[in-house]
């Protein structure tokens, strides 16, 4: 009998604490991605020459991404990287692997603002990295930054999102919660 309560409460606290565990785990995810975008802008700084993180999608809407350099001092170009005049120098890994969630939105959005300081209305939930065309975070060797938001989702309850502010290269991670939904700088 005691043995059967204990499994019991065991098994309650497990069911309290997923919800906290996953938001931890999201929150993990979206520091790596801040960190990845402060270490790109410090060795574009260090080598005085511009790097990036190219996020590109693959078959099945999962992401890879690689840290380039640019080449030859004009900043980091598709047409230059397929020429090998910039250069990938890590990479290509699985975004879930490298950064333990993925990019993308949560279920059932029907609206959505960005986070501050814009709030614009978001248009597209099929394109959850919001980098320009290229999906690129390209970091100048002045500090500045392409500005852009690449949304992280677990696909069900959770939705966060990395701002990058591009003159200063400064990065914040928001959580999207409550109802009505609002965005909470973590």
């Amino acid at each position: 009998m005691v043995v059967a309560i204990a499994a019991l409460l065991a098994l309650g606290a497990v069911v309290v604490a997923r919800p906290h565990v996953e938001q931890m785990r999201m929150l993990s995810a979206s520091r790596a991605v801040a960190s990845d975008v402060r270490l790109a802008r410090q060795r574009a700084v260090a080598r005085a020459r511009s790097t990036g993180i190219l996020l590109e999608r693959q078959a099945g809407g999962r992401y890879t991404l690689a840290i380039v350099e640019d080449g030859d001092g004009d900043g980091i170009r598709m047409e230059d990287l397929r020429r090998h005049v910039d250069v990938v120098i890590e990479g290509p890994v699985d975004v879930g692997a490298r950064w333990g969630a993925v990019p993308g939105f949560k279920a059932g959005l029907a609206q959505l603002r960005s986070p501050p300081p814009d709030s614009d209305r978001v248009d597209r939930f099929d394109d959850p990295v919001k980098f320009g065309s290229r999906d690129l975070i390209a970091c100048g060797p002045h500090g500045t930054a392409t500005s852009g938001t690449l949304y992280l989702s677990d696909g069900k309850h959770r939705q966060f999102a990395v701002v990058v502010y591009g003159a200063t290269c400064r990065v914040r991670t928001w959580e999207l919660i409550g109802s009505p939904a609002a965005w909470v700088r973590r």
